[in-house]
């Protein structure tokens, strides 16, 4: 089986980069800009939900190179 450590090594900085933008769209539909809360645990969960998918699709990626 191929090593996690491997993997993180062919990650680039566009690549994590990319990642991140692609929390944009479901961050921006649990911000609410009707009301003067910022809905931070909110915030911070769809960051790390969407992070932790789209690293977990690019392994996935790799595991079947």
């Amino acid at each position: 089986m191929k090593k996690f450590d491997d993997f993180l090594k062919t990650l680039t900085e566009d690549e994590v980069a990319d990642i991140i933008n692609e929390c944009q769209e479901p961050l921006a539909a649990v911000q609410d800009n009707r009301v003067d809360k910022t809905h931070l645990g909110n915030q911070m969960g769809t960051i790390a939900l969407f992070t932790s998918l789209g690293l977990l699709r690019r392994y996935h990626e790799w595991l079947d190179e």
